[in-house]
């Protein structure tokens, strides 16, 4: 079940406030506890699973430092995309115009179906009373 809380936001344009439902934080889970419910489920240890995972994210991490997109089943892809400032003349672009670089990530059609609205519940976090 995923919780929500309703937050205010003004349009600064028109100065009007409007209300809208935001997720609340998660805690965040790790690798740890991802490689226990996994050996729940199969016949592999914790320490296997987890040794599986860490040289997952070494491989996935070496892969998008060459500019390779990476495919991950159910789960989506992630590929390496730049922010940067433009120049004049495309003879003025150097490395130099690269400010940073991110990971794009695109959820794969089951990742998508799986998270519509309509396939999950929601629950409105529970006002506290003002002092």
């Amino acid at each position: 079940m995923l919780q929500y809380k309703v937050i205010a936001r003004k349009n600064p344009m028109t100065k009007n406030t409007k209300f809208y439902p935001t997720l609340l934080s998660p805690v965040p889970i790790t690798l740890t506890q991802i490689a226990g419910e996994i050996e729940k489920i199969s016949s592999l240890s914790r320490g296997d699973i987890k040794n599986v995972l860490d040289n997952l994210q070494h491989v996935v991490l070496g892969h998008l430092t060459n500019g390779r997109s990476i495919r991950l089943g159910d789960l989506g892809s992630f590929r390496p995309s730049l922010r940067s400032s433009g120049s004049l003349s495309k003879e003025d672009v150097t490395a130099a115009n690269i400010r940073s670089v991110c990971v794009v990530y695109t959820p794969s059609t089951e990742m998508r179906r799986t998270l519509k609205p309509s396939a999950l519940r929601f629950e409105k976090q529970a006002e506290t009373p003002s002092p």
